[in-house]
């Protein structure tokens, strides 16, 4: 009962994902980086497919020639694929060699096609008269990005840089309108942060323990806008490696450095 995750080479983004990824950053009020979007996406779509395989078997009969049927009634075929399908017809079987038994028609996708019912004697299929439990399989969203990642972060990034109401900062997304509010009164007290420390450079985590905060955000939210504050501004110089954010006064780097 394991189905894969929908993809074919592109996310085939929607502004149903774009909206998702929004609502996700509003309520976390937490910037997020391209592949943490990527996962939402993903999640998403492996509920809507366990979702969908739920409705497609829900009330669905497994198939079995030993079992009586009704028209109107949903069979599921566990030896074909999970094929689904619905009685049209009932009428009495005619081979001898089975004895007394019945063949129901049913509609598929393929068509109609007609089955054995109410069988007496043996037959292959009798073993087939349950459905195999549902399986996590085909669900991984790890497989997927370890597969397809590169394509994926590739068109997510493209669809979020199109969006001018998002700020994107050392890799991470946020809301352009949920942005905290950083004033000159903020800027001028980092400056004097650094100043005091002899322009070694700081985190901005660190900057903002210093200054007091920025308000009441959530720690990643304030350092965020700290960060999108201070690259505006130019006295300062983020001279982190790659993955981490570090600040210090252009004035006071060596002159070989500036």
């Amino acid at each position: 009962m394991s189905q894969s995750i929908p993809y074919a080479g592109s996310l085939s983004l929607t502004e149903d994902d774009l909206d998702l990824l929004m609502s996700a950053l509003l309520e976390g009020e937490t910037p997020l980086n391209t592949l943490d979007l990527a996962r939402l996406i993903l999640t998403e779509r492996v509920t809507a497919a366990k979702a969908a395989q739920a409705a497609r078997f829900a009330d669905a009969q497994p198939y079995d020639p030993r079992s009586t049927y009704q028209v109107g009634q949903k069979v599921v075929f566990p030896a074909e694929d999970l094929k689904v399908g619905t009685v049209i017809a009932l009428r009495d079987g005619d081979n001898p060699a089975y004895g007394a038994y019945r063949v129901i028609s049913v509609q598929t996708d393929d068509g109609a096609q007609d089955y054995a019912a109410e069988l007496t004697t043996p037959h292959a299929l009798s073993t087939e008269s349950s459905l195999p439990a549902p399986s996590s399989e085909g669900y991984d969203v790890d497989e997927v990005l370890d597969e397809h990642g590169e394509a994926i972060l590739d068109e997510l990034e493209a669809a979020l840089k199109a969006r001018p109401d998002l700020v994107r900062l050392a890799g991470m997304w946020f809301p352009q309108a949920l942005m905290m509010d950083v004033n000159v009164g903020h800027i001028n007290l980092a400056d004097a942060v650094l100043e005091i420390n002899d322009g070694t450079p700081l985190s901005p985590t660190d900057i903002l323990d210093q200054i007091g905060g920025l308000g009441t955000g959530t720690e990643a939210l304030q350092a965020f806008s700290l960060n999108d504050a201070l690259n505006r501004d130019e006295r300062f110089d983020e001279v982190g490696p790659s993955g981490q954010v570090l600040w210090t006064l252009k004035r006071l780097q060596p002159a070989a450095v500036r």
